[in-house]
């Protein structure tokens, strides 16, 4: 009798708690200030894991407007943000005008850097770990 009970409950409580997480990261995703439009409401899923095919090249446009990028990386490592982001630049393959930034605004000392591909964004890097974003837009 006490294994039916056990299995009832389970059986009731799995798809309550299911539900409930299922809730909680869509409410997450979707509380995104940046949801005036379809991509960003797709960006938001993906920032959370829930839309994998979210074409990574429109993953920069998005960032300007997340309040909240630097979760994205924080704490990464360098093959886990390349993982990440397709086409993580590492200094051999910045662009001239990346390096000009960076030469002309050096980043803080004891830190890497590294871009998204040939656009504004980067990621800064500390002991391994990435501590978040950086734009170079107009240097």
């Amino acid at each position: 009798m006490a294994n039916r009970t056990t299995v009832r409950g389970v059986v009731i409580a799995f798809p309550i708690l299911a539900g409930i997480l299922i809730g909680m990261l869509l409410h997450r995703a979707l509380r995104n200030p940046v949801l005036h439009d379809p991509g960003a409401r797709k960006y938001a899923l993906w920032r959370e894991g829930l839309n994998l095919s979210f074409p990574k090249q429109q993953i920069n446009g998005f960032l300007e407007e997340d309040i909240d990028r630097d979760s994205l990386v924080r704490g990464l490592t360098l093959s886990q943000v390349q993982q990440k982001f397709d086409d993580v630049r590492t200094q051999e393959r910045w662009t001239p005008y990346q390096a000009w930034c960076l030469s002309h605004y050096p980043p803080p000392p004891g830190t890497q850097s590294v871009f998204l591909g040939t656009d504004w964004w980067g990621v800064r890097f500390k002991d391994g770990r990435a501590i978040g974003f950086f734009l170079i837009k107009g240097c």
